[in-house]
């Protein structure tokens, strides 16, 4: 008796040594969210039918749907409620792995000046006119030079 005692305690070490081992291979490979979402927040929901669905007609559809707040979160679950921007309640609940942290950028596109606009070093830029450079500065916008290694 004492000898089968003893191997079970062994199987039961050796298991738990393997799962901790699984664990940290697990979190070395996959990129763990560094970002945290909280009430207010604007977020994606990840489109799993997408994933599933591979057909012709939905490899290049968005993978990522609609734009949400998030109207609770639970983070000690990784569980939250979502709400549209009418007020909407979404009735299920969405696990952290399937959100992602909405980050609206100011200035999406940047004009870049092609070889071709450049002529020379400088000689582009004094030929515009002051028209041309006040409706640029009203915009907002700036020419951005390529780097002469690319």
């Amino acid at each position: 008796m004492q000898g089968k005692d003893k191997d079970l305690k062994e199987v039961r070490l050796q298991k738990q040594k393997k799962r901790i081992e699984g664990k940290e291979s697990f979190d070395q490979s996959r990129k763990i969210c560094q970002s945290e979402i909280k009430e207010g927040d604007l977020v994606l929901q990840h489109d799993s039918i997408a994933e599933i669905n591979m057909s012709q007609v939905r490899k290049l559809s968005y993978k990522w749907l609609g734009l949400y707040k998030v109207r609770k979160a639970i983070l000690d679950k990784g569980t939250y409620f979502l709400k549209e921007f009418d007020g909407t309640a979404l009735t299920s609940t969405y696990a952290r792995n399937r959100l992602k942290k909405f980050v609206q950028q100011s200035k999406f596109y940047t004009p870049v000046a092609t070889d071709s606009d450049e002529g020379s070093d400088s000689s582009s830029v004094g030929n515009s006119t002051d028209d041309e450079n006040n409706d640029q500065q009203a915009l907002g916008e700036v020419t951005v030079h390529r780097s002469a290694r690319i």
